[in-house]
């Protein structure tokens, strides 16, 4: 009888969040001599790999695969010997970048491929095709997971020399029990911030907290993604009218926008991503949030720790969604800048320079980025 197997590596991703996203649980027991249904580990070259004994399980399959590549490469092979069915694949970025399939009962040269092949595919194939005109089994067979196997440095045929755990699948957590959860955690934890419910609607609450001129909202939402699993997230609006009063009365002839700050708060422990599919990915999401949104709300709150979340480097897009240089922001005005200003970093000549250059019309000592410099100029700060 032929074998049934299924099996990814993964590569440059920690072996906790590879384990979340496939919804697995580690049992911490040794895979020994064989009989697990899962068995995973991480290999001598720092990649972790999952073992299934099946056939093209479902944790191999696209619509897991390609969440779990958001940030790493995925390499995986299938095989059935009980009538020689054989393919591979890898993913990055969530998009698959190759696959290759063989199928004996389209023939024995049957080979489907897709996509940029690795550059070992080639004599795999061509040694194998050469080795099928003096023997007589199926041959090709063995090229997919061979490709695989190359790639990913995994041969399942030593899995005896690695260290291997049985893994379980993970028990799902109910959606509306997640709910509960995580909404009844957010409400608690924005009221001992100073925040009020604003508003509710089904899937969303709107909070908001005012100390003078100055406002936060926030707006907290959840949904069932896939029909399976809990997905929050967080978005943050908040107006320091200091900032805003310096950029109005630098360029008291256009609207300056009612923000400071207009950006996700970044829910991403190590292992959910703000996803709740299990009772641990609660657990983690927990943890999280009673240590990182006080600690966030607090560097809203304070004009140094606002201006490194809004001057924190990250791509910058203009009102087309297109990358751009300019510090200007649709939602934000010149608040960057201004906020810049006020704490004296050391990066505003280049930041100034690069708006400059980045406006309509390109550089001129007339346009509102020198207005706004030459009034904060002549405040006292």
């Amino acid at each position: 009888m032929g074998t049934s197997l299924s099996w990814i590596a993964v590569a440059g991703k920690e072996a906790p969040k590879v384990l979340s996203q496939l919804e697995l649980v580690d049992t911490g027991r040794s895979a020994g001599s064989g009989g697990a249904a899962i068995i995973g580990g991480v290999l001598p070259g720092g990649s972790y790999v999952v073992v299934f004994n099946e056939f093209w399980h479902p944790r191999i399959q696209p619509d897991w695969v390609a969440g779990l590549s958001s940030d790493c490469l995925v390499v995986g092979c299938s095989e059935e010997g009980n009538v020689n069915v054989s393919l591979a694949f890898a993913w990055r970025y969530c998009e698959q970048a190759w696959h290759v399939s063989h199928q004996l009962d389209e023939g024995r040269d049957h080979f489907d491929t897709d996509g940029k092949l690795p550059a070992s595919a080639a004599r795999f194939l061509r040694e194998a095709r050469e080795a099928a005109r003096v023997q007589n089994h199926d041959v090709l067979f063995g090229v997919p997971g061979a490709i695989a196997s190359d790639l990913s440095g995994f041969d399942p045929d030593a899995l005896g020399a690695l260290q291997l755990n049985e893994l379980e699948i993970a028990p799902r957590l109910p959606y509306s029990q997640a709910v509960d959860a995580v909404c009844a955690a957010v409400e608690r934890l924005m009221a001992g911030l100073g925040f009020t419910v604003e508003s509710r609607h089904p899937e969303c609450v709107n909070y908001v907290a005012n100390r003078g001129q100055d406002r936060i909202a926030c707006r907290f939402n959840w949904t069932q993604m896939a029909k399976r699993y809990c997905y929050t997230s967080m978005f943050f609006d908040a107006l320091d009218s200091r900032v805003l009063g310096l950029e109005r009365s630098a360029l008291p002839h256009r609207q300056a926008p009612d923000s400071t700050y207009y950006r996700h708060f970044p829910i991403d422990p190590a292992v959910t991503q703000g996803s709740i599919k299990t009772a641990n990915d609660l657990v983690a999401w927990m943890k999280f949030m009673e240590t990182e949104l006080p600690r966030h709300i607090g560097r809203i709150r304070d004009i140094e720790g606002l201006e490194a979340l809004v001057n924190d480097g990250s791509p910058r897009k203009n009102f087309m969604g297109g990358p751009t240089k300019s510090h200007y922001d649709h939602n934000t005005g010149f608040a960057r800048l201004v906020l810049a200003y006020l704490v004296r970093n050391p990066k505003l000549d280049q930041m100034v320079a690069e708006t400059d250059a980045a406006c309509g019309g390109g550089p001129s000592p007339d346009n509102d980025v020198h207005k706004l410099m030459a009034y904060l100029r002549t405040k006292v700060i």
